[in-house]
């Protein structure tokens, strides 16, 4: 006689019978020792044959055929049960499988333990995925739960009812009368909780015994096709689910209604008929209403739709669950099509003629989502050029999509200002220039931008026409005049703004603090700082859109800011580019700078950084969790890596970097000096600009460094390139000696070209992309000695360099590509959107009263006649009259203790200020022992990071350079 009963349910599974039989045939436990028995739903395939010929060559084997097909895997599971002979009953899908100790294991822990019924684990597979189940809710001691009822751990009625992975002692199901609903879906469900209900010993293994595969297309899991049908029967399970448990214990019906969380999700993402979904609500109200009287918890994303449904509202509650359905991941197609249709407006300053990092990291995202089909619009807050000539220019030259648009905030209101038609006014003096006018000096210069500057100096002669003399600045843009600038003491007091016809449209007095946008036809608008101007532009631009654009400001110090501007206006998003520490070690604990997005990110609905490094560290300083990782891209089209000619002999050392006092480049020539004395034909080519004054005083204080040290003619000084790329792939490798840094441009792009960096030890950047001694080289921030030895080291074993740069390439390319760069964007916007819809799901529906619904309060109040008004209104005035008689004897008492109140309140008021004094060096010292904490937890946690973070990678470049 067989020893347990394995029953299958089939309806047209002939692609998987095979697999699921031969899972039971191959049973460690003895195939002789099962009876299989199959009942066939009335399938239209060759399911039938197929277990024919099992039962022909096994006569374990039997086949039950109903007469019609019953929808479900219930009324088939019943019969089996019915024919079955063994004294344990299991039960397997036809498309899932058993592992080859199935049967073994769980026939072992009922007999031997006497138990009722044991439940074994599961692993769920999604195509060539596999993904565990896990039990989280349950305690398990050494992987196993032992309990004689279930009262003792109730929380496996919420488990995953996965009927496949359990066996059941039959006088168990025949005793309670245990059986299957018939014709519903999740009819293991309420099979299995009921058995749960009932049994005495049970018994959960987390030990993997089935695979449960789910399939999606023509032969999938009919669970999976959201129809009237299978919705309306969950409602039925539900419902008998309910009565099943009340009728055992009312206290743990939730484990019934929970469900509907479940019900709920699969409802949303239904896309049935609204007259049918209206009839699936009024189905389910019963148990909504059930859910809501017991309190349950339910999901944040579903309040208001519960509430509707609850009203009674069942348009509305549709209407909600069709935004709720794009919270799900299967719709995250239709989230990233919702951000496509949407403006992304991008703030940002930094924008000349000759762009430096932060600009060109700002032009190529903004080309890589205009060409996957987002609208984007450049938001410029420089001071005024000739904007119209820097963004043709960038366009010619490739920097810059054609189809983008930069919008300058003055260029904006000028343009607004403007009449129609060719009415030029205040053009370009014809004078001579370079002598004396006046009280002042004149001088014409023209700009980069070629907009033309005259300049007054208050000086006698052209060599002593330096900043600090400057008092007045004349803007002419397309020959017309555009500002006028006053100066003192090096700083602009004033500055008016004017249309090409001559309309002064805008005075900033910074003096005074007095910022007037004047309006040719309307009153002007006063702004009390600049930050304010910003904003009134930025928020009429976002004004302007027809739907709620993305606002990203791209910052590196306090400006742009973007905490002012309405969040009904746009989705704020800041993105630094900085490290905002300014002292050493730049990171976590030191002192900071003012950067906007960092300061105003509890207004920001995300602050993008560029680095995991940095995310650590400003999560611990700013207790923010909406911090996102996206590095910027890298565009290999533009590197000239297939230039590199390895034959030749190479001994350039380049650096890309403004010319900044932060750049720290005087390292890198006190190295160059160390280098010299081995290899006396190095050169060091310094890339970047060097306009503003402090730039214009780091470069002469660099020079004069490099004339004291004698290598004058090593150091090469090159100033702004177009073609950085093809001087990177002509350098051996590349310094980067920052104090502190975001992760630069240059850097990504000198290893896209295949040429490694010897890199100081900088936050953030150089560490998170830099295996050292693999695909570059890091050292000690600020130690020379070792900056210059690894050059050295790469001087003279150039294929190692060679070598490193291949590697790096690679890294870039892998991790810094626009696919990997436009998928972290596209997420966050899909983020930041769905978001927005569970908040906006999750408030109170306005028409929702609870009291109301339940209406005895609010009815009794309605009854209320005139009679009871008035006996009320009596009452209120005699305790009205105790009070004022009351309120007279104290204001007698009072008047004998004012001479003691006088005294008392001096005393209290000393006796309060020294109380706060010691409740400030309380805080005080509590605030310097938390960060003390929150310090040394901050290195622990980092360390241990850091030390698993350079395993990994060091194991995987290891494997790499393996197979090289």
């Amino acid at each position: 006689m067989a020893l347990i009963s394995i029953i299958l349910s089939v309806f047209n599974a002939e692609k998987t019978l095979n697999d699921a039989f031969d899972s039971i045939l191959n049973q460690d436990f003895g195939f002789e020792n099962l009876e299989v028995i199959f009942v066939d739903d009335k399938s239209t395939d060759n399911s039938v044959e197929i277990i024919k010929n099992f039962s022909e060559s096994y006569e374990n084997v039997k086949l039950f055929c109903l007469e019609e097909n019953s929808g479900f895997a219930g009324k088939p599971r019943n019969v089996g049960m019915e024919n079955a002979t063994a004294d344990y009953l299991m039960f397997l899908d036809p498309d899932d499988v058993f592992l080859e100790n199935a049967c073994s294991v769980l026939y072992e822990n009922i007999t031997k333990n006497d138990l009722d019924m044991v439940s074994g684990n599961y692993v769920k597979v999604l195509g060539d995925k596999e993904y565990p189940n896990v039990w989280s809710n349950i305690n398990l001691t050494e992987g196993q739960l032992d309990i004689a009822s279930f009262e003792e751990e109730e929380k496996i009625l919420y488990l995953n009812a996965s009927v496949w992975t359990k066996i059941f002692r039959k006088d168990l199901i025949i005793d309670n009368d245990i059986t299957f609903p018939v014709g519903v879906p999740g009819q293991d469900l309420v099979f299995v909780n009921h058995a749960l209900l009932k049994a005495k010993g049970i018994r959960f293994i987390d030990t993997v015994l089935t695979r449960y595969v789910q399939r999606t297309g023509e032969d999938g899991s009919v669970t999976l096709n959201r129809t009237y049908k299978l919705l309306s029967g969950y409602i039925k399970a539900y419902t008998e689910l309910y009565s099943i448990i009340k009728d055992n214990n009312e206290k743990y019906v939730k484990y019934a209604v929970i469900h509907l969380n479940f019900w709920s999700n699969q409802f949303a993402l239904s896309t049935i008929s609204d007259e049918e979904k209206i009839k699936l609500l009024d189905e389910a109200y019963p148990l909504y209403e059930e859910f809501n009287n017991k309190g349950f918890k339910l999901q944040k994303r579903f309040k208001q739709f519960f509430e509707k449904v609850l009203s009674k509202d069942y348009m509305g509650a549709i209407e909600s669950a069709k935004e709720v359905s794009l919270t799900f991941e299967e719709n995250e197609s239709k989230v990233i099509d919702m951000a496509k249709n949407k403006d992304i407006l991008i703030l940002f300053f930094g924008l000349d003629v000759e762009i430096g990092g932060l600009a060109k990291a700002v032009y190529n995202r903004s080309n890589l989502l205009a060409d996957n089909g987002y609208k984007i619009t450049l938001l410029n807050i420089d001071d005024l050029k000739d904007f119209n000539f820097i963004s043709n220019h960038h366009k010619n030259i490739g920097y810059l999509d054609k189809n983008i648009e930069i919008i300058n905030i003055y260029d904006y209101f000028s343009k607004k200002s403007t009449l129609d038609g060719d009415n030029k006014k205040n053009s370009l003096p014809i004078e001579e220039y370079g002598k004396k006018i006046g009280d002042y000096f004149v001088v014409k210069e023209t700009n980069i931008d070629q907009s033309i500057s005259i300049k007054y100096y208050e000086c006698e002669t052209l060599e002593n026409c330096f900043f600090e003399m400057l008092v007045k600045e004349d803007l002419y843009i397309d020959n017309c005049l555009a500002a006028e600038i006053t100066y003192l003491n090096k700083k602009v007091v004033n500055a008016k703004y004017f249309t090409p016809d001559g309309f002064n449209y805008l005075v900033m007095d910074y003096r005074n603090k007095d910022f007037q946008l004047n309006y040719r036809e309307e009153e002007p608008i006063i702004f009390k700082n600049e930050p304010e101007f910003v904003n009134f532009f930025v928020s009429e631009i976002c004004s302007n859109k027809s739907s709620k654009p993305f606002l990203i400001s791209d910052c590196s110090s306090n400006k742009p800011s973007i905490k002012n501007i309405s969040s009904e206006l746009a989705y704020k998003i800041g993105n630094v580019h900085s490290n905002p520490y300014k002292v050493y070690p730049y990171c976590f604990g030191s002192r900071r700078r003012n950067i906007s997005a960092l300061n105003e990110c509890d207004y920001l609905d995300r602050v993008v950084v560029l680095t995991e490094s940095a995310k650590f560290d400003f999560e611990y300083e700013f207790d923010y969790k909406k911090f996102v990782v996206i590095p910027n891209l890298v565009l290999d089209e533009d590197s000239k890596f297939n230039a590199k000619d390895y034959t030749r002999v190479n001994k350039t050392i380049s650096i890309f970097s403004r010319i900044s006092p932060e750049k720290n480049l005087s390292d890198s020539i006190y190295a160059l000096k160390l280098i010299l004395k081995k290899h006396d034909d190095v050169v060091l080519k310094i890339f970047g600009r060097a306009l503003k004054p402090n730039e214009i005083k780091e470069k002469e204080k660099l020079e004069k460094l490099a004339d004291n040290l004698e290598i004058s003619e090593a150091v090469k000084f090159m100033g702004h390139t177009n073609e950085a790329d093809l001087e990177m792939a002509n350098s051996l490798f590349t310094f980067w000696v920052s104090n502190i840094e975001g992760l630069g441009m240059s850097l990504l792009e000198s290893m896209l070209n295949g040429t490694p960096l010897v890199s100081y030890d900088v936050n953030y950047g150089p560490r998170d992309v830099i295996v050292n001694n693999v695909n570059g080289i890091i050292v000690n921030q600020f130690d020379i000695k070792s900056l210059a030895d690894a050059a050295i080291f790469l001087l003279e074993n150039p294929e190692k360099a060679n070598e490193m740069g291949i590697l790096a390439r690679e890294h870039i390319l892998r991790n810094f590509s626009p696919e990997a760069v436009l998928k972290k964007w596209e997420y966050l916007f899909k983020d930041i959107l769905v978001e927005e819809i569970i908040d906006k799901n999750a408030m109170d529906s306005p028409t929702f009263n609870a009291k109301e619904r339940k209406g005895s309060k609010n009815e009794k109040y309605n009854l209320r006649n005139a009679n009871d008004l008035v006996e009320k209104k009596d009452k209120k005035s005699k305790i009205r009259g105790k009070r004022m008689s009351i309120m007279n004897k104290f204001l007698s008492l009072s008047n004998s203790f004012k001479f003691y109140k006088k005294n008392y309140g001096i005393l209290k008021k000393k006796n309060v200020k020294l109380a706060d004094e010691n409740r400030k060096l309380k805080a005080k010292n509590k605030r310097l022992n938390d960060k003390l904490e929150k310090l040394g937890q901050y290195y622990q946690e980092k360390y241990q990071k850091q030390l698993a973070d350079n395993q990994l990678v060091n194991k995987s470049l290891e494997n790499e350079l393996g197979k090289k």
